[in-house]
This record gives structure tokens, sequence and C-alpha cells, in this order.
């Protein structure tokens, strides 16, 4: 197949995936399933739908190698986030191409991946090409909520995953955990005329949001990680009063701690919960804070080194296609903390530049649609050759 085919075909793809509603928030992505579950059917491979909840589903699609081999996992999601606000004349859920970029939400994040990866097991079909590992392809729903999807997969063994994010031509080898704890900060009401007589609870976590913020820029920003900076921590969403007439008795605040490797949820805890009892004696007296409850999230930090040998493959794909080698980290979290969980050495490697991931705008080149359709095309050939085995 030529060129313009592969072109032809990435726009193909990209579109029925972009104009295919799927929402993490939703929570509809056996929708989007039905319709990736024909494009691989159609470009003949084995395919089924892993049901995980009310209309929520994974679909995992394989090639069979001829048994000498292991299993190579290609890895990404079906769900993104909600479009929002500020994209001028473009609709976020139609795929619009203007010169060399497409535009429209999952462009980059991660649809765009996953096109790349659909193409690469189509180029082997194809070509005929007879492999000694098996490739199975696993898109999952809930990447962007609590990784439902990644969490619920049946067990599977693996040479190794690729877990497909936009990557700016790097591999990247780490990625941050996160952590979202909820405080709530209980106060006192009372007439707003008579405010002395209250405890207000929005002024008591304003004081704890300041301490946090003052932790983050003194204390996390210190800590560094090779590939995937610092860890963070700031407020996200915050919940307090009931009438505007009243002293607010409740006000609680979602905290989004990102964690890098090397960190863990329990000593990150115990920092929140300092910073608190810090905070306590600046309030009222008759003020109490504490964290409520956790919000899920997609999971741990996790991190292989740059020496392991299952990169090597990557590092010849990338290399063949790009012209040179770079490692790189992750600064949010993604499902390598899941494979990895499961014994699977897993990294990750995508098409776009992750800056464009939940931006309004959001585009991936075409190019760079052939460009990881190569890259996982030859990551799947050079591991073929090497036999490496889990």
């Amino acid at each position: 197949m030529d060129n313009k085919f592969w072109d032809s075909e990435s726009i193909r793809i990209l579109r029925t995936l972009v104009e295919t509603r799927s929402y993490t928030s939703e929570k509809n992505e056996l929708v989007i399933s039905k319709k990736l579950f024909k494009v691989l059917k159609d470009i003949g491979c084995e395919v089924e739908v892993n049901n995980i909840a009310s209309n929520r589903a994974n679909v995992i699609a394989r090639v069979k190698g001829n048994g000498r081999g292991g299993n190579i996992v290609l890895n990404t999601h079906m769900d993104v986030v909600p479009s929002g606000n500020g994209w001028g004349n473009f609709d976020p859920n139609k795929l619009t191409i203007q010169g060399n970029r497409a535009y429209g939400r999952g462009t980059v994040d991660a649809k765009g991946p996953l096109t790349s990866m659909i193409m690469a097991i189509e180029y082997i079909i194809l070509n005929n090409i007879k492999l000694n590992n098996d490739i199975t392809l696993i898109a999952v729903a809930d990447e962007e909520g609590a990784s439902l999807g990644a969490r619920l997969l049946p067990k599977i063994k693996a040479n190794f995953a690729v877990v497909g994010e936009a990557t700016n031509k790097t591999i990247a080898v780490s990625h941050r955990g996160s952590l979202r704890p909820i405080i709530s900060v209980k106060g006192l009401a009372a007439h707003s005329a008579t405010p002395s007589l209250g405890v207000n609870a929005i002024i008591c976590m304003s004081k704890l949001i300041e301490n946090l913020d003052k932790f983050n820029k003194n204390v996390l920003s210190v800590r560094k990680h090779k590939f995937s900076g610092s860890p963070t921590l700031i407020p996200t969403i915050i919940n307090g009063g009931i009438k505007e007439s009243m002293v607010p008795d409740y006000c609680e605040v979602v905290i989004d701690r990102r964690l890098i490797p090397g960190e863990d949820k329990d000593t990150a805890v115990k920092e929140i919960n300092e910073v608190i009892n810090e905070t306590l004696p600046l309030t009222d007296p008759k003020c109490e804070m504490s964290i409520d409850r956790f919000l899920e999230t997609t999971g741990d930090p996790s991190e292989i080194s740059t020496k392991n040998l299952v990169l090597v493959p990557a590092k010849k794909a990338i290399e063949d296609v790009y012209g040179s080698v770079e490692f790189s980290g992750l600064d949010c979290n993604c499902d390598m903390s899941h494979f990895m969980s499961e014994g699977i050495t897993t990294f990750v490697y995508g098409p776009g530049n992750f800056k464009m991931a939940h931006q309004p705008n959001e585009y991936i080149e075409l190019n760079e649609l052939i460009n990881g359709m190569n890259v996982y095309k030859n990551i799947i050939l050079n591991a073929d050759r090497q036999y490496i085995n889990s």
C-alpha cells in the first residue's frame, strides 16, 4: 500500500473515533467500543468486547503469531475528557482537517495514538507478515476517570506493553501518580449580620489552602525526578456555604496531589495531615478540619530503567522514524502502573504533542499519525526478531 492509502486510512479511522462521543463523565464507552470492534474486525483481527459495567466496555483485539514467541501488548484508551469552551470555529465532536492538522477532542489524547496502533496492525495483516509473537491491542474505558477499564481487564501475560499517550517523539519511562483527598472544614452557622456568633468554615479553609500552597512551593517543588519532574499539590474544586445570609458552617476542597516515582500515597497523606495540624491553631478553636474521603484516581506512579532490555526494539523504532532517541517521563497518570502491577514491563510512546491534551482546539499533526504507525509497527517487528521474553 502506498503513502496515499495510509494518509487516507489515518483520517478515516481517526474520524470514526473522534466523531463517536466517548466522554468519561458520561460513562458510555459501549458505543465507541462497538465502532472500534467493527474497525478491528474489518482489518482482520480477532476481537472481543470486554464489558466492565453498565454501558462501559474495553475492546481487546488479537493477531496470533506462530506460537514460538510471546505476546506484545499495545494499550491506550477510548474515553476522552469533556470538550469545554474555547474551540472557536471548530466542533470538538467533529474531525476538522486544516493543512497538516486534525482538530477534535481526543485527537492527541488518545484517539490519535489508537489510530496509529490500529494502522500498525493493519500494515502487518495487509502485508501478510508472519510473526512469532502474538499482538494484543487493548483499548480501555475510563482511563480519564479511575482506570476502571485497566483495573478490570482479564489476566493477561505479555513480554512487554506499550501504552499509547503522546510523548513528543520520545520514549517515556516514567509517569506520575495521583491522590485526590477531599478535606472538610466544619464551623458554626450564624446570621451573616452577626458573624462573631459563628465560625466561618470558608475563612478557616482559606488558611489551610494558603498553607498547602506554601507546602507545595517550599517542599514539593524541591523534590525532583529525572524524567517526571516535581510532585505537585493544588486545590481544584471548592464548595462551601448554603445561604448568602448565613455564616457558612461547612466547606470542602478537592486536592489534586501528583506523586512522582519514589513517593507513596501513605506518606503523601501523612504530609497533608501535618499541614492540617499546623493550620488548626491559626483558626477558631471551634473549627474542625480533616481529610474526609478520597476520590478514585488512575493510580500510582511507576517507572522502568532506561537500560531495560524491553526498550531495545523501541529505541531502534524511534531512531528509524525520528532520527534520534530521547527518554522522557509523563507529568500525568496513565495505565502503565496497572500493567506494571501485573508484572508486565511497560513503557509509553505515542504520536503527538502532549501539551495539546485536554486543551481547546486539540489537534494532532497528520504526519505524526503515520510516524506513530511506523514506530508501533517497527516495535512489533523488532521485538519479534529479538524474541524478548518477560
